[in-house]
């Protein structure tokens, strides 16, 4: 779809690292990666420590907005631009 669209780079939200070099494989630039923030609580702690472990995605077991490995700058609602 974005080769058809002739789209060149994109801003990503994941927290996925494979999905930023898949795209780079196919020759779309990654220009920068927002990671989506999101708090664990009971319901989906597991579910999360799961996606991390297994599947390598970048997530913070304590809900914090940035890890220390992530180069970009998250978004957060409510945050200033400082």
């Amino acid at each position: 779809m974005l080769d058809s669209l002739r789209v060149k780079s994109i801003r990503l939200c994941t927290n996925n690292p494979r999905k930023v070099d898949d795209h780079a494989k196919h020759g779309i630039n990654v220009v920068e990666r927002l990671p989506l923030v999101i708090e664990p609580n009971e319901y989906n702690r597991f579910y999360l420590q799961t996606k991390a472990l297994k599947s390598g995605h970048l997530l913070s077991p304590d809900g914090k907005p940035r890890l220390l490995e992530q180069s970009d700058r998250p978004i957060v609602r409510g945050m200033d631009d400082e």
